[in-house]
């Protein structure tokens, strides 16, 4: 052991080590404080603008499409986490509060709610809402009783809800229907939920709470018959319709005379000599598609048989099942249209097209799956008469397939389209093609490479070259 006169040696060393630099760190705290005083003096320039401009900025930072807007990673409630300052810009920033759309469950949504609707003030208001977001009980109901209160306020308004949820919601509010007050609604979309063994039957119910909609001409209703709805059909301008019934695809038409914008989806068959043939004066874009094959009985295209649309100008048949040539041909005949674009997506395949009167001032034609006579007759047509499709400027053949079949038949439509094209630039009296399209959604540009000749390939790139958009290949490239 060390003797007494050492250790104290030491002690005294390290003690004098320790105050140095204790006088040390107090420097550095002393010129830490001075430093922390000057920032504090600073003005950051984003907090130096005025809040009327700082407010707009925050009208930028709103999420795109369809997320949460209850969601504390997104405008506006990130917004309100940065400081003081931005958290009083925010909530007094009604525009940042006009988009309510929910879809996690959220027990506190009551309150949330009247909150959000309350800071928006009395600015129209945007509302998404899932049924399964809200728990059971009065919950719903305390819901329901801020939404009563706020819905004159709402302007475009969007239900996901099953038969008995849209049951529940109509009951409460019939004893608030005087109440009800939708004087701004203008877009109005109800979506009925099933389960996975669930089918469409919608209680018998009619939903009542709509009934004061002065402004409303937008309707989307999902699996819920039109007729069970009673709204101001007179004035609807663009209507939806997915999962109708034959029969209420034709109530929609009858009591919509001034729709120009319609879109529908039937799933069940019917006897076709049940119904009259409806004319509807005013739709100039018409939509049938298939959504969903619902229990393999989409009958979509079946609608063409039974209405008239003189004032027609695009016409879409999406992805449908059912697509019969002679009942739309016969429909073009009988409706006389202005017909300017056209597309026709049918897995079955399109054999042949017609070139009637309605079709003379086609501009844009589109069609999936065609047959290979088709392809022959239709490029023949094309190169070889002016008065075939005089007015035809853009030219698509979308696939979506990845069977050998339809990889198969892009060759045929690149070689005799290439000749076609080429030699109907030649003919006078007729439009140009400005616009010519083979893609594929389920194979990649190289794989139609060993398919398609150089001969050809050199065709379209000459076109291209002389302003011609040219696309082969996928969706994302082109071998152009």
């Amino acid at each position: 052991m060390e003797s007494n006169e050492v250790l104290r040696a030491r002690y005294s060393e390290l003690a004098w080590a320790i105050s140095k630099q204790q006088a040390l760190l107090n420097a550095m705290m002393a010129r830490l404080q001075e430093l922390q005083t000057q920032l504090d003096s600073i003005v950051y320039p984003v907090l130096s603008l005025p809040p009327e401009i700082t407010s707009e900025i925050f009208l930028h930072c709103t999420p795109e499409g369809y997320r949460d807007a209850v969601d504390t990673r997104f405008a506006p409630l990130l917004l309100m986490r940065v400081c003081r300052a931005w958290r009083q810009v925010a909530i007094s920033t009604p525009a940042l509060w006009t988009t309510f759309h929910v879809t996690r469950a959220i027990r506190s949504m009551p309150e949330i709610a009247k909150v959000w609707f309350e800071r928006a003030r009395q600015l129209p208001l945007s509302v998404s809402l899932d049924q399964s977001v809200l728990p059971p009980g009065r919950v719903i109901d305390e819901f329901l009783a801020t939404f009563r209160r706020h819905c004159q306020s709402i302007h475009s308004l969007e239900l996901h809800t099953s038969g008995d949820g849209f049951q529940r919601i109509n009951t409460y509010l019939l004893d608030f229907i005087h109440l009800l007050d939708f004087t701004r609604l203008r877009n109005l979309s109800l979506h009925l939920l099933l389960g996975e063994d669930e089918v469409f039957d919608f209680p018998a119910i009619e939903i009542n709470m709509f009934h004061s909609a002065p402004l409303l001409n937008e309707v989307f209703l999902g699996g819920i018959p039109p007729s069970l709805i009673p709204l101001p059909w007179q004035q609807l301008t663009k209507f939806t319709g997915h999962f109708f019934t034959l029969p209420a695809c034709l109530y929609v038409l009858r009591r919509t005379p001034n729709v120009t914008e319609c879109a529908l989806a039937a799933y069940s068959s019917h006897d076709p000599e049940a119904f009259d043939i409806c004319r509807h004066p005013a739709v100039e874009t018409f939509t049938l598609s298939a959504a969903v094959n619902y229990y393999d009985c989409a009958d979509s295209a079946q609608v063409l048989a039974f209405i008239t649309l003189p004032a027609l100008h695009t016409l879409r048949i999406d992805n449908v099942d059912d697509f019969d040539e002679e009942t739309f041909h016969s429909f073009l005949l009988r409706s006389i249209a202005p017909l300017k674009t056209l597309s026709i997506r049918s897995r079955r395949g399109i054999i042949r097209l017609l070139p009637t009167q309605a079709m003379l001032r086609l501009t844009d034609l589109e069609i999936s799956y065609p047959t290979n006579e088709f392809l022959a007759t239709f490029f023949e047509s094309l190169a070889q008469f002016p008065s075939f499709l005089p007015q035809l400027q853009t030219l698509a053949f979308p696939t979506g397939y990845r069977d050998a079949t339809v990889l198969g038949s892009i060759p045929k439509m690149v070689r005799v389209g290439a000749t076609a094209i080429t030699a109907r630039r030649n003919l006078q009296g007729c439009a140009q093609l400005q616009s010519f399209r083979v893609t594929s959604d389920f194979h990649d540009a190289p794989a139609f490479v060993p398919l398609l000749s150089k001969r050809d390939l050199q065709l379209f790139r000459n076109l291209k070259a002389s302003g011609m958009d040219i696309h082969i290949g996928s969706e994302w490239e082109s071998l152009v």
